[in-house]
């Protein structure tokens, strides 16, 4: 009995200095490398199949007064199948793009079969629903990268990694923008969880983005479109 109380001590040390390890090496890095580790798990994006939810809110300022909530859900199966769902609280449309074909529906309504998408005919799809969140903005760079902490997210390991770039846009005043985007990434290398915050010095304005993957089971089929005597 000692002697097995003596190994499983040993073996939950280790396993404590294994992780204490990682931690430590993940400190190591520069900040270039954690911009490097980021951007490649948001590169992976365009080539894998997933699905995220996110809700984006604006507030007056930094806990301020919420002035809109949207909700925004985006899935792929590679290589040309695409599910978005764009919802707040005056409007819902929901898009599906299967091998070219696009079909929409506003409220739950019927579905209807519509024009090729412009963010189709671009290859901009995926770009468009996951950079929602910035309201048309495209992405940038993160201008430098830190590392937060190694825990876990519903039992799957991740590391936590922040990155923050300053913007100024092109106008005369050139208004500044501070993008701190927070990463949870698995040993994988791929995202599990995503926080966006902008702040708005000029004006004060305050925006939070909250992201969650998943990229197992997941399936987009082409909606059924009623028939005329369906709709009598």
């Amino acid at each position: 009995m000692k002697k097995s109380y003596i190994t499983f001590v040993f073996l939950v040390v280790f396993a404590l200095g294994l992780v204490g390890t990682a931690t430590a090496q993940q400190r190591g890095l520069t900040s270039s490398e954690i911009v490097t580790i980021t951007s490649l798990a948001e590169r992976k994006l365009g080539s894998i199949s997933y699905q995220t939810t996110l809700t984006t809110e604006w507030f007056t300022e930094r806990d301020g007064e919420l002035t809109s909530r949207d909700t925004y859900f985006f899935a792929t199966v590679q290589p040309e199948r695409y599910h978005w769902i764009m919802e707040n609280a005056a409007n819902k449309i929901e898009t599906v793009v299967v091998d070219g074909r696009t079909f929409r529906r506003v409220k739950d309504a019927d579905w209807e079969s519509v024009a090729v998408s412009p963010a189709i005919k671009s290859g901009n799809a995926q770009t468009v629903a996951r950079f929602g969140e910035l309201n048309g903005g495209s992405f940038q760079p993160a201008g430098t990268g830190k590392f937060i902490a190694r825990g876990t997210i519903d039992g799957l390991e991740v590391t936590q990694y922040e990155t923050r770039n300053t913007l100024r846009d092109s106008t005369a005043k050139g208004k500044t923008r501070v993008d701190t985007t927070q990463y949870w990434i698995d040993n994988e290398g791929l995202i599990v969880r995503k926080i966006i915050e902008q702040d708005m010095p000029d004006d004060k304005r305050f925006m939070r983005s909250v992201s969650t993957y998943e990229y197992n089971d997941i399936k987009i089929v082409e909606p059924i479109i009623p028939t005329k005597a369906e709709d009598q």
